[in-house]
């Protein structure tokens, strides 16, 4: 079954950019991509290969990234406030919560910000690794760690030991 749409920071989508192979695999879990215009902007500025293959998959996504301009302004100043969630990530949650929308980071404290909303606003919050396990789950990845191992040594995603290795557990990789 399909997801609803998701909404991602621009940080994973920074990093899952260098891997075309999982980019291509995102319709098999999510509806769409819904991008808000910060996360755009953000992705269309980065240093030449990363803006390069950006381009390249807005070019080929085919109506899988749409705009995401409404935002669910109550919980967006909510979330103002709130010193563990820059503005960036504010949006997202605000976004996904007005879109009924998944939402895919992998900042801690935004991510703690995101869940404490999420049991009211029904949001679900998924993280990179679990998009992997996702992606494994159903029959699109043979397995999770080369992929998590690369994302971490090679691509500036902090994962705590314990985290990897649960990942792990949970792709059935352990």
């Amino acid at each position: 079954m399909i997801r609803p749409d998701v909404v991602p920071d621009a940080s994973v989508l920074r990093r899952l950019i260098e891997f075309p192979d999982i980019m291509e695999l995102l319709p098999l879990v999510w509806g769409r991509i819904r991008l808000s215009s910060a996360v755009a902007a953000e992705l269309g500025s980065q240093p030449g290969r990363l803006r390069s293959r950006w381009k390249n998959y807005m070019r080929g996504s085919r109506g899988f990234v749409v705009p995401c301009p409404d935002v669910d302004e109550l919980v967006f100043g909510e979330l103002e406030g709130d010193s563990r969630v820059h503005a960036g990530e504010r949006h997202v949650i605000a976004q996904a919560a007005k879109t009924g929308s998944d939402v895919l980071m992998d900042d801690n404290d935004a991510i703690h910000a995101a869940r404490e909303l999420a049991g009211r606003l029904q949001l679900e919050v998924f993280r990179t690794g679990r998009l992997l396990v996702e992606l494994k789950a159903r029959g699109a990845l043979e397995t999770v760690r080369p992929h998590l191992e690369a994302l971490r040594d090679r691509h500036g995603m902090f994962l705590s030991p314990g985290a990897f290795l649960e990942i792990l557990e949970l792709a059935k990789e352990s």
